[in-house]
């Protein structure tokens, strides 16, 4: 029991530099996430190619390289793990408003790639991306009411297939009462 709470402290402990996407709520009837919170590091720690290169542990080296990745593809590919190796590839493709990369990532779920490639449409404000890449029922959902919100146009909120989020999408948009 001890061995695990050690275990999971140092978990925790590693990746909270981490300035990426992480979900944190829970849909009870899919088990998917439904809510993307943008965690921001507070890290004052200086990161260079070199201090992460010379790091002995890989998954220290790995975290050094995320958070040293500055949006840079070619760091994302000296990470090891494939779970942090996907996050930077998340943070790249957004950054870089570019869906193919999100197709580099591996040992993933077919809904992670779509969180991937909802962070790109959002990022690039564009629904096509929604329509063909994105399955996932409320993920596409949710790509509508972020594209919809940050363009102002409520033309997008007719996309949606859930009411309850297409009344959201009106009212987040400010046409409601038009």
């Amino acid at each position: 029991m001890r061995t695990n709470l050690i275990i999971i402290i140092f978990f925790v402990i590693a990746l909270s530099g981490c300035s990426e996407k992480y979900l944190t709520t829970t849909d009870m009837e899919e088990n998917k996430p439904n809510v993307i919170v943008t965690v921001t590091n507070t890290s004052t720690k200086k990161y260079t190619s070199a201090n992460c290169d010379n790091m002995s542990l890989y998954f220290e080296r790995d975290k050094c390289y995320l958070n040293l990745h500055n949006k840079n593809f070619s760091i994302c590919e000296k990470i090891k793990d494939s779970s942090i190796k996907n996050i930077c590839y998340g943070s790249v493709a957004e950054s870089e408003k570019n869906f193919s990369i999100c197709e580099k990532m591996i040992n993933c779920s077919k809904f992670e790639r779509e969180i991937c490639y909802y962070g790109v449409a959002s990022a690039k404000k564009d629904i096509s991306i929604c329509d063909h890449k994105i399955v996932d029922k409320n993920l596409k959902d949710r790509c509508y009411l972020s594209i919809a919100i940050s363009e102002n146009d409520s033309s997008i909120c007719d996309k949606i297939n859930d009411e309850s989020e297409k009344v959201e999408c009106q009212i987040e948009v400010g046409h409601w009462f038009n």
